[in-house]
């Protein structure tokens, strides 16, 4: 890789446009991707050497930021209430996971990937993202927080606030907390070193603010006139050069590491006409991304030019070092968890699978103890049933012989009855007659006397 005694120039391949205010820009280390969200609730995925758009995604809600890791693959993006764990595949974004956070400012992967950074109110989560569990929780701010940034390593993470506080949270020890205040300045971004326990940060001011991580005291306060406030700032991850971005859309290029007095070598760009909110370089530093607060999203090839140009060994070689020398314990503790995932999960398999056993058998054992039951219970019934229906028959035979005899003495006695009534009008008849008989001889004797 060649670096020129001179700073680089831009060169820009292509503006990209939101509908308002760029809220978030990250890029990958492997897949050549940017990605960007707006104000306008809409979420871009580009090629960093084309400028194309690989995926638009319009949500229904306000997309607060978004991170990318260092493969391209998986993403946090922030909303309002919730944030979402997405992985994006085949240009194709999809949803793994939501965590409810109310409301969630800043997001961050780390440099390894094994962590992701999530400002929840006034304090930092911290969560792993193997097992998607909050591994810290970093509290002691006391303004809204504004910007996060990791350490290469993984092993500590710093953070500005608006009331003027950046402060270092090393992770892996108990002391972990260092605070520094500078009255009247509020910032709004910083950028690492990754060679060197240098931060750089910019506020509501033309001044950027060199900071001594070990001491955690301010090295050197550097003024620019071409500013009237800085806006976001990105260093090279060869620590060579850094960007500055400010109000009327100018971006600063200078060499790096910054002398007491405006370096000669710098070259200011006249990038946007509004001001610049966002600014992502490319891992290999040939390739800037910057967004505006008017949504427009511009891509720039960084080169040098200069017929003074020296070939440094490859100045990166401490970068790539530690950064592999991350990834190859990251990857050593991802083998190990794994591992330790696999056997947990065979061990909980083995004890599922013999739980599981243990329940088909006494479920098979209830149900054949329980179908015994109801077939004896069946049985039973038939029984009874038998005994019931012979019981009715017997019944109902001797109500059949009772209704013969009772119809047989009712005949009778109806028969008597018949009898006597025929005797009662016979003797009637004969009564009638006597009377007829009677009352004519009484008329013949009154008609004789007469």
């Amino acid at each position: 890789m060649y670096i020129s005694r001179e700073i680089g120039v831009l060169t820009q391949l292509g503006p990209k446009v939101h509908y308002k205010a760029i809220t978030g820009v990250d890029m990958s280390w492997h897949k050549n991707r940017v990605v960007s969200v707006s104000e306008d609730r809409q979420l871009c995925v580009w090629n960093a050497k084309t400028g194309e758009s690989e995926l638009c995604e319009k949500y229904n809600m306000d997309v607060i930021g978004v991170t990318m890791d260092q493969t391209g693959f998986y993403l946090y993006i922030g909303f309002s209430h919730k944030v979402n764990f997405c992985m994006l595949r085949y240009k194709t974004l999809t949803m793994k996971r939501s965590f409810d956070l109310m409301p969630c400012s800043r997001i961050r992967f780390s440099v390894t990937g094994s962590y992701v950074a999530l400002v929840n109110n006034l304090d930092v989560l911290v969560l792993d993202n193997i097992y998607f569990e909050p591994v810290h929780v970093l509290s002691g701010n006391t303004s809204r927080i504004t910007k996060l940034a990791w350490s290469y390593k993984d092993d500590y993470l710093v953070s500005c606030a608006a009331d003027g506080s950046i402060i270092q949270w090393k992770l892996s020890t108990e002391d972990r907390r260092k605070c520094l205040t500078l009255e009247n300045v509020k910032f709004v971004d910083i950028a690492l070193s990754f060679c060197r326990d240098v931060l750089v940060a910019v506020g509501n001011s033309p001044y950027i603010y060199t900071l001594d991580l070990g001491s955690m005291e301010v090295a050197r306060i550097l003024a620019w006139q071409s500013f009237v406030y800085i806006s976001s700032v990105c260093l090279a991850y060869s620590d060579r050069f850094l960007f500055v971005g400010g109000n009327d859309g100018k971006l600063l290029s200078v060499m790096n590491p910054l002398t007491s007095e405006e370096p000669r070598n710098r070259t200011l760009h006249p990038a946007h006409r509004t001001d610049i909110s966002e600014i992502k370089i490319s891992p290999g530093n040939d390739m800037l991304v910057t967004g505006t607060i008017r949504g427009t999203l511009a891509f720039w090839s960084i080169h040098v030019e200069g017929a003074t140009r020296i070939k440094v060994p490859i100045p990166v070689t401490l970068i790539e070092k530690h950064v592999l020398m991350s990834y190859v314990k990251t990857i050593e503790e991802f083998t190990i968890t794994l591992n330790n995932i696999h056997f947990v999960f065979d061990k909980k398999m083995n004890l599922l699978e013999r739980s599981l056993a243990n329940e088909y058998e006494e479920e098979r054992k209830q149900y054949e103890a329980e179908t015994k039951r109801k077939q004896r219970h069946l049985s039973q019934l038939v029984r009874c049933n038998n005994k019931e229906r012979s019981a009715l028959k017997t019944e109902l035979r001797t109500l059949k012989n009772n209704n013969r005899s009772r119809r047989e003495r009712l005949q009778i006695e109806f028969c008597e009855e018949f009898v006597q009534q025929a005797l009662k009008v016979k003797q009637l008849q004969l009564e009638i007659q006597l009377g007829s008989q009677q009352y004519e001889r009484q008329r013949r004797k009154h008609d004789s006397r007469t």
